[in-house]
Parts: C-alpha cells; structure tokens; sequence
C-alpha cells in the first residue's frame, strides 16, 4: 500500500548500499532488460558477480562461490521458463555464458566441483536446444558457436572439451 515512486527510490537506495541485493535484483529481471546485444546482458551479469566475488589474490573463495551459484541457479530459471515459452536464443545465450565465464574461473574458485555442476547444467541445456525443432539458422549457428569454442585452450585446461564433444542432433 506504499507509493510505488517511494518503493521505487527504496530499492534504488537500498541497492546502491548492497552490492549483493543489487546482483540478485539484476539477475533476477535481466531477461525483460533491452540490450543491444542479447548475449552481453547475461556476460555482463556474471562478470560483476565473478568481480564481486574475487578475493585480492584474484581467487575465488566459498562465499563468493556461493554468490556465482545463486545467480547461476536464477538464470537457470529463467532459460527454463525462456525453454517452454519457445524463446530459444535466451535459452543459448544463458547456456553459453554460464559455460564461458564459469570455465574461466574455475581453477581460481574454492568448491570448483559445484561451478563444475552448472557448466554441465549450461551444456544439458545446449543439448535440450538440439533436440527441439529449431529453425536451421539457429541451428547452424549453435554449431558454429561450439565449433568456435571447444578449440579454446581453456577448455582444454579445464578438462571441459569432452561436453562439447557429447552433443548432438
């Protein structure tokens, strides 16, 4: 029963003092935020968690594992949602964002067998994509996307090359 001017400054303020309500408050309705480039709102929302969750040595700890789960886990929600609406270049652009910036880290991160978990969560969902009928552009441009990033040496280092081997039509 407030003013939603009043709500709307509440929030303002209150994010701009909490670094962690704002990431939650980001992820949670980054997926009706325009952009000009679909894919750089979810790199963008998981590169300021990965930033806020890095320790002065450029590690990791379990907190901010905890961070980067939690935002995983919302983006995972909302592919899921994106996944039965039908809109499936959301759903790609999630999977391939959380499979970049998750890879990239993970020899930094304590707990990295859980960030391990929602890479793999990333490629069930590429492979869920495959098996729908999609539209052959669309289709043509996830595999040039995996042909694109499986060749990337931290893929290699990371032991992640064999999930992109695993998907098929």
């Amino acid at each position: 029963e407030i003013e939603e001017a009043a709500l709307h400054r509440f929030i303002q303020d209150y994010a701009a003092r909490d670094r962690n309500f704002a990431l939650a408050l980001k992820a949670r309705f980054i997926g009706v935020v325009e952009f000009s480039d679909d894919k750089e709102k979810y790199v963008q929302i998981l590169e300021d968690t990965i930033k806020t969750a890095r320790k002065k040595d450029r590690s990791i700890s379990y907190r901010g594992t905890q961070k980067l789960l939690k935002i995983s886990d919302e983006l995972f929600q909302q592919a899921d949602l994106a996944l039965v609406q039908l809109h499936y270049t959301s759903v790609a652009y999630i999977a391939q964002s959380i499979i970049e910036k998750f890879t990239s880290i993970l020899r930094k991160a304590d707990r990295s067998a859980e960030l391990r978990k929602q890479i793999d969560r990333g490629f069930k969902l590429l492979q869920q994509l495959l098996e729908k009928p999609i539209p052959p552009d669309f289709l043509e441009l996830l595999w040039q996307y995996v042909k694109r990033e499986f060749t990337k040496i931290t893929y290699r280092i990371n032991e992640v090359v064999p999930q992109f081997y695993r998907l098929q039509r």
